[in-house]
């Protein structure tokens, strides 16, 4: 018999830093860092109830509405600037993909996966 290479080797973790989408937060936080006028991760993913926290570490003000006014998931449409240092938290509550952006540059956007 052959030796079976498939499966044999310890590689451990074989996801890379780069991935597109974190893996799901197993706890009920999350954080959004604000940095360099992008969103980071940019796009995160999290269980119901999950609350995930924005923290501007930028020199400039940002916000975080949501990108479509017809959201279902209760983001804001309009909202707060926020600060260097500050931060801005919001629950979420219902199952889908909400994207956002910051109003002031709406280059700006991440999104948020929420499952069961």
């Amino acid at each position: 018999a052959k030796p079976q290479t498939s499966g044999s080797q310890p590689t451990g973790d074989t996801s890379s830093p780069t991935d597109h989408v974190d893996k799901t937060n197993e706890g009920t936080a999350a954080t959004v860092t604000l940095k360099n006028t992008q969103f980071t991760p940019q796009n995160i993913k999290v269980r119901k109830g999950t609350t995930v926290t924005w923290v501007n570490e930028d020199t400039v003000r940002h916000n975080v509405v949501a990108f479509d006014p017809n959201d279902i998931s209760g983001l804001p449409t309009q909202n707060q600037l926020i600060g260097g240092g500050e931060r801005y938290s919001f629950t979420f509550e219902i199952i889908g993909t909400f994207k956002y952006k910051c109003t002031p540059h709406p280059f700006m956007t991440g999104s948020v996966e929420v499952v069961e």
